[in-house]
């Protein structure tokens, strides 16, 4: 199967093959495989609201959202290996602390490191 490194360049939201990045079964599976909390999973996968362009960052491929209107202070990043393993999920979420939570192999992280815009 095609990697997510064809991806790349597009919104999150843009269909490569009849299919955008966020209903890709391997974004999603990688992102069940982070350990968020459900609601991240759901805002990640939903796709509202600001997105950035996918980009490579650090050998991986990087793709960045926020609330409208609220970008600052409330967004996510999900980094993961162009074969779908790896996967990586950020969130930040000022109002509920302001420290970015980092998931993955299904259980929280303990980086403290800001979520990666991939600009």
């Amino acid at each position: 199967t095609p990697g997510l490194s064809r991806y790349l360049g597009k919104y999150p939201f843009d269909k490569v093959d009849g299919i955008s990045f966020l209903d890709d079964p391997k974004v999603v599976a990688a992102v069940r495989a982070s350990g968020a909390e459900t609601r991240v999973q759901e805002l990640i996968l939903g796709g509202a609201g600001p997105q950035t362009p996918i980009r490579k960052v650090a050998g991986k491929i990087v793709s960045w959202g926020c609330e409208a209107h609220n970008c600052g202070p409330h967004n996510w990043t999900l980094a993961v290996l162009d074969d779908g393993s790896g996967g990586e999920v950020c969130y930040l979420n000022e109002d509920e602390g302001g420290t970015p939570v980092w998931y993955a192999d299904g259980k929280k992280s303990p980086r403290t490191d800001p979520c990666p815009s991939g600009e």
